[in-house]
């Protein structure tokens, strides 16, 4: 059986607060408690393997551009968390080890079906961390069978034996994150995105939550995509997936 590993990004453990977006709505959560915050901190961490010489990467990745990466969506309501870890990244690796265009509802995720085991049935935000332990057991049904990414609303259980036996091959075996914060945390997401860590000739995608800001500068002349605009900064509260 072949293990699907789901990589999340972490900047930091300390004093987490997670919240939950939708539109300009910004509404916050009740901060992790201390045992919340430890079991995130017992999450794998992800490392590139080592290297007899330098890593050698690309100047630049755009996994967007591969079939496995679905075509944009807007959320329904505060579940960014989901719509980032299941609508766009359940659904591009488990495409990519299945071969599977991600163009068709029958091989993209819903973000509602984990997203209302927690949400007490109500719009109220859900980390993406809890999300990924019912994907372990349950697995995550597709938009085809869910009957669109948030049928139902905020309150609704998915019914039908089928579906759920269906939504059973959708499962994770494990999550890791990266901590983007020295030289080697940084090259070990690149390595991720470049070509899973070595592991494949396609690149993987990664989830992380930030306080969103505004762009804040350009790319320099004479360097790929010169004169886009960038964000170079983020907020220290993280309101968005």
């Amino acid at each position: 059986m072949k293990r699907l590993i789901l990589l999340t990004v972490l900047a930091a453990l300390a004093n987490v607060l997670i919240f939950a977006q939708s539109l300009s709505t910004f509404k916050p959560l009740v901060p992790l408690s201390e045992s919340q915050l430890s079991k995130l901190a017992s999450v794998a961490e992800a490392k590139a393997p080592l290297m007899r010489g330098p890593m050698t990467l690309p100047v630049m990745v755009d996994n967007s551009t591969q079939p496995y990466f679905r075509p944009l969506f807007t959320q329904s309501g505060l579940e960014c968390g989901q719509a980032s870890s299941i609508g766009l990244g359940l659904t591009y690796e488990l495409d990519l080890k299945r071969l599977a265009p991600a163009n068709i509802s029958q091989n993209q995720y819903a973000t509602y079906f984990t997203y209302n085991f927690i949400n007490g049935g109500s719009d109220a935000g859900v980390s993406f961390l809890e999300s990924w332990e019912i994907v372990k057991r349950c697995g995550n049904p597709s938009v085809y069978d869910y009957g669109g990414l948030s049928a139902g609303g905020s309150s609704r259980w998915m019914t039908g034996y089928d579906k759920y036996y269906n939504a059973m091959h959708n499962r994770i075996t494990d999550v890791a994150v990266i901590y983007p914060t020295s030289v080697e945390g940084l090259n070990t997401l690149k390595s991720w995105i470049h070509n899973h860590m070595d592991q494949a000739t396609i690149g993987g995608v990664a989830h992380f939550y930030s306080q969103y800001g505004s762009v804040d500068n350009q790319l320099p002349p004479g360097t790929p995509l010169a004169g886009q605009y960038v964000l170079t900064t983020w907020g220290s509260s993280p309101n968005h997936a």
